[in-house]
């Protein structure tokens, strides 16, 4: 994230089309240009404003990798925690956008949280001091918190 010590950072990235938005013959509208931004193009005929444009600190096109996507964002976090700060990861998105995807992955391609959670544990065990690691978990779904490491909750809220 740079040398500036700046609290919050937000980071976009677009996802590839799936199976079925293949099958529709869906056109991509989502790009990442220079600097940063990503730029949405209005699929309508006629449009007055073709494109939109949007600047964040990060973006990653659908072509990214999970890697490129710790590397920027889990990795300074990590380190942060092990200075002592608190760090937070808040993954936001409608269903099927491709948050699960960037912070759980899949056993081939694992994202933000096992990579950290690999990492973290291997500073542990070269530190002579010790340690106390905290986790929350949690998923906020039509103004209720779910905290997903506890399985028993979910069936409690309903």
């Amino acid at each position: 994230l740079g040398e500036a010590e700046v609290n919050v950072k937000v980071a976009v990235r677009a996802r590839p089309f799936n199976g079925t938005e293949l099958a529709m013959g869906c056109k991509e509208i989502v790009s990442v240009a220079e600097g940063n931004r990503i730029v949405l193009k209005d699929p309508t005929p006629y449009s007055t404003v073709p494109e939109y444009s949007y600047g964040y600190d990060f973006c990653y096109g659908t072509d990214s990798t999970q890697e490129q996507v710790y590397e920027d964002l889990g990795r300074y976090i990590l380190n942060k925690a092990m200075e002592g700060y608190n760090g937070t990861i808040f993954a936001y998105g409608q269903t099927g956008s491709g948050k699960t995807h960037s912070i759980m992955g899949s056993p081939n391609l694992p994202g933000i949280i096992p990579r950290m959670n690999k990492e973290l544990f291997e500073l542990l065990a070269q530190s002579e001091n010790e340690c106390l690691v905290s986790v929350s978990y949690l998923e906020l779904c039509n103004e209720i918190i779910y905290d997903l490491l506890n399985p028993t909750q979910r069936d409690k809220a309903g």
